[in-house]
Formats: structure tokens, sequence, C-alpha cells
């Protein structure tokens, strides 16, 4: 996933599990897991979304 940062065992704010695959925002620096981050992205086919958390738009 380009334009994310890799993160090691955090809780993703979305599904709230501890994950051992994280990814952080590079815009806001918010976390999720890389399966939620997917889930994300991959919805509707679209390019951009909103943080979850603080809404700001990513890509």
């Amino acid at each position: 996933l380009d334009g994310f940062s890799e993160l090691v065992e955090h809780t993703c704010t979305i599904c709230t599990e501890q994950q051992s695959k994280m990814r952080k925002l590079n815009n806001c620096g918010h976390q999720f897991c890389e399966e939620c981050l997917q889930q994300l992205l991959y919805s509707d086919h679209r390019m951009r979304f909103n943080c979850p958390n603080c809404r700001e738009w990513m890509l």
C-alpha cells in the first residue's frame, strides 16, 4: 500500500483488534490494520477516501 507507513502491533481503530500488520495514514497519522484499510480503499473502487477518525481526505 503506497502512501502508508508500516507499523508494528497496534490496535486498529476500525475493527478495534490488536493487529501485527498496521498502516499509518501519512496525511493525518491515524492507524488501521491492512485488512480494514484495504476494505476502505477498494469499497466502491474509490481512489480517495476520508480518514474514519478525523475525516481528512486521503490520496
